[in-house]
């Protein structure tokens, strides 16, 4: 069959049952679906260089924005203290430490707010990647938030996030 269908194709004929030209012949399309489904082979990456912190470099801002670091210093050394006293990495914070800091502080009204914010815009001073951003990713993945006030909510997952 299939040298008969690669003649065909040759010779300019249209195959039976066919009402157009058919561009590569059976023999070329069937190597084109095999090599869009064959697994791809690709070179073994090395190791991801990290950072003093534990990030991939590549994550990090080229320039540190101070700017931001100074306006959320105050609640920043809320969290960091709070950290330090559970015996917890303040940065780059993980969910874990995030959530457990939400649980202990939820009483604390627009004071969580901020810090909360301070907790986001230290990250977002140092890595452009939001997979660093714990405060993100707890937004994004786990619908869970601050509002001004201090009251914590927990909105509806976007499924495809």
């Amino acid at each position: 069959m299939k040298k008969k269908a690669d003649k065909v194709f040759r010779e300019g004929r249209r195959l039976p049952r066919e009402r157009r030209w058919i561009p590569y012949s059976p023999s070329e399309l069937a190597q084109g679906i095999i090599d869009v489904f064959r697994p791809r082979r690709t070179e073994p990456r090395g190791p991801v260089p990290l950072d003093e912190f534990g990030a991939p470099v590549e994550w990090r801002h080229d320039e540190i924005d101070e700017s931001m670091l100074e306006l959320s210093k105050e609640h920043w050394e809320r969290f960091e203290s709070w950290c330090e006293s559970s015996g917890r990495k303040a940065f780059p914070a993980d969910a874990d430490t995030c959530f457990d800091f939400l649980r202990a502080m939820w009483d604390q009204g627009p004071e969580l707010y901020l810090t909360w914010r301070a907790i986001h815009e230290r990250h977002d001073a140092y890595y452009w990647h939001t997979s660093a951003d714990a405060v993100f990713r707890m937004r994004i993945y786990l619908g869970l938030d601050v509002l001004p006030d201090g009251t914590i909510v927990i909105r509806p997952v976007d499924p495809d996030a």
